[in-house]
């Protein structure tokens, strides 16, 4: 009668699994939901604006007419006024979250794009700020979403196959756009829009976007290299 042969066992295989698993160095984001009944106000306050700007482009630097910007100084409107106070109040729990040490928060701009189909916003961040944020004040269907690109450059060196697409294997991060949300991320993450092919030529993609900064005293001087 054959005898089965012991089976050899590698004690290092034993000993190990690959558990516990710690993210290092996240990019934090924070997502909610206003009401939507208060986006009708929002809405007018845009068109007034849009009806009354002679220019019909305000800050944008070349003309097109696929997009309407206002400028950057809504968040002093009187109109827009209790949306600066609770954008206010989210960012303090977002520096709270972070445990980070400050005296205030401030808004250092907000503004709207309201866009056509055709219009594609290209890949940027906002310079000179803390966090940033979007409010999907209308989102028709066939609206284009908010990619947000992976950070982390040297993650492009080799892209492997998935199985499956993860925030955790992915390059970017494709928010679509829900009327009413709002999303907070770190200013210098950079995001662009495609164009929303599939939305109708009559519709508009209207988005508010506002960007703040901490108040606070930097204690920590730049450390300096000595033999």
């Amino acid at each position: 009668m054959a005898t089965q042969k012991n089976k050899q066992t590698n004690k290092w295989t034993e000993s190990f699994k690959p558990s516990g698993k710690l993210e290092l160095f996240p990019t934090l984001t924070y997502h909610g939901q206003f009401d939507v009944k208060l986006l009708e106000n929002i809405k007018s306050l845009l068109e007034d604006i849009r009806e009354k700007d002679a220019l019909r482009r305000s800050h944008v630097p070349i003309y097109d007419p696929a997009v309407y910007i206002t400028d950057d100084q809504l968040h002093n409107r009187p109109g827009f006024k209790d949306l600066e106070n609770a954008l206010a109040q989210s960012m303090m729990q977002v520096a709270n979250d972070q445990a980070l040490s400050f005296q205030g928060v401030y808004c250092t701009g907000m503004w709207a794009n309201i866009s056509k189909n055709t219009y594609a916003h290209p890949e940027h961040s906002h310079p000179n700020s803390w966090m940033s944020g979007i409010l999907y004040v209308k989102s028709p269907n066939g609206s284009a979403p908010t990619l947000f690109i992976d950070p982390r450059p040297a993650r492009q060196v080799v892209q492997y196959n998935t199985v499956q697409d993860t925030r955790e294997n992915g390059f970017q991060y494709v928010n679509a756009p829900t009327e009413g949300e709002i999303v907070i991320f770190p200013s210098w993450m950079k995001h662009s829009v495609p164009p929303s092919v599939e939305m109708s030529n009559d519709e508009e993609r209207i988005t508010l976007a506002f960007n703040y900064q901490l108040k606070f005293d930097p204690e920590q001087t730049t450390k300096k290299w000595t033999a």
